[in-house]
């Protein structure tokens, strides 16, 4: 057994929600070749923390589980093609203030916690597609995504690619 995980904090859609952005993956699959990524994967990542030893993680997991957000919503609006690293990604126009804070509570608590992170600016975004190539025109999409939890997953390396396996949930609150 390995003595450390690949983990990292993201919220995960529901089923519903995978199944929207799966339809939103089809629409730039005219215009980009690639490989699509599966809708058991989708997840938009709140922060990477990487190889942890795994005694820590329980740990990591009380620790997290102080942090106490109300329900938001996220709407992703649009797809874009980043080519500068070969993404398809749905991505929203404009970042929920709740989102922004959630996360920031989480690099906060983390850092206090002495897993320090790397300062990278928060792009908000869900992959769809790896090794893009081609152009892709403006698609609008409008995929509301009612946030009521984040999750801790743990990254498993296959040969088609990460298998993610959900290690905790982190539930919002009905009050502060």
């Amino acid at each position: 057994m390995a003595d450390t995980s690949r983990i990292f904090f993201a919220l995960w859609p529901n089923a519903e929600q995978a199944k929207a952005l799966q339809e939103a993956q089809h629409l730039a699959t005219p215009f980009l070749k690639g490989r699509n990524l599966s809708p058991e994967t989708f997840h938009l990542t709140l922060v990477f923390l990487g190889e942890t030893p795994n005694p820590k993680i329980p740990e990591l997991i009380q620790t997290i589980s102080s942090i106490r957000f109300l329900p938001f919503e996220i709407k992703l609006n649009l797809l874009e093609a980043w080519p500068k690293i070969n993404l398809l990604s749905a991505v929203p126009k404009a970042v929920p203030e709740a989102l922004i804070k959630l996360q920031a509570r989480l690099i906060a608590i983390l850092d206090q916690t002495g897993y320090s992170q790397k300062k990278l600016a928060f792009l908000p975004h869900v992959s769809l597609m790896r090794n893009i190539q081609g152009t892709l025109p403006l698609i609008k999409i409008d995929i509301l995504w009612r946030i009521c939890e984040f999750v801790l997953v743990q990254s498993c390396p296959t040969e088609q690619g990460p298998h993610y396996a959900l290690r905790s949930r982190f539930l919002a609150t009905s009050t502060l």
